[in-house]
């Protein structure tokens, strides 16, 4: 249920219906979207971004989720989810901190 003095809750609940919002909702950057072309982050790689985003909750501890379990919500294999997140580790996670996974600056 929603909160009653949640104005975001609601108004979101307005807008894409209570029984969506119940399962939750994740904040994405708008400048994460608009660059993607600057940053070189292809459409399938937003998308597991996106699907990264709605677990990490803390700055410094990155989301781990399963890699089935991403391939079979996201409707794609774990090999593409396996690729996805190799390409995006080679161009965002800094090489010195590897073992740590710190994320490079954007």
């Amino acid at each position: 249920m929603l909160s009653d003095g949640n104005q975001t809750d609601a108004s979101l609940s307005k807008k894409w219906g209570g029984g969506i919002i119940h399962f939750g909702w994740t904040a994405i950057p708008n400048a994460l979207l608009r660059n993607m072309g600057a940053l070189d982050i292809t459409p399938t790689e937003m998308v597991v971004i996106c699907y990264l985003i709605m677990f990490w909750w803390e700055k410094d501890r990155l989301p781990f989720p399963s890699i089935t379990k991403m391939a079979t919500e996201l409707g794609t294999s774990s090999k593409t989810i396996e690729r996805k997140l190799d390409s995006l580790e080679k161009k965002y996670i800094d090489r010195e901190n590897r073992k740590t996974r710190k994320i490079k600056s954007i």
